[in-house]
């Protein structure tokens, strides 16, 4: 919905975003059990939690929906699943969403979408 796909693109990129992420914490668990364990067990696990703490902090920061700028997008658009058509909701719709009225977008998934409007 956030990003304007249909069903089926959310569930192909959804799926391909949890592969990636199964494949970073299987890369992170070898790391810890080779060496990166020893690395940071050498009194540096405060500096390490501060410094993921700090990134959580300022992912909040970047994704919070500040109350400038574009409304979140709605439209109906069809489409062909399994050789039938049908109308999907892409976006956010004011129907259903109250919260919809003084929500914008956020600017880190603008550019992230590399949106040119």
């Amino acid at each position: 919905m956030m990003w304007g796909w249909t069903n089926a693109q959310a569930v192909e990129y959804t799926g391909i975003l949890q592969a990636v992420n199964g494949l970073v914490v299987v890369l992170v668990y070898a790391l810890f059990a080779v060496k990166l364990g020893d690395y940071i067990s050498q009194a540096r696990e405060r500096i390490f939690t501060i410094f993921g703490l700090a990134l959580g902090v300022l992912y909040h920061v970047v994704t919070f929906p500040y109350p400038w700028g574009k409304d979140l997008h709605f439209e109906l658009k069809n489409v062909t699943v399994h050789g039938k058509n049908k109308t999907e909701e892409l976006g956010c719709n004011p129907e259903k969403y109250r919260w919809r009225g003084y929500t914008k977008v956020d600017r880190f998934h603008q550019i992230a979408k590399f949106q040119k409007n």
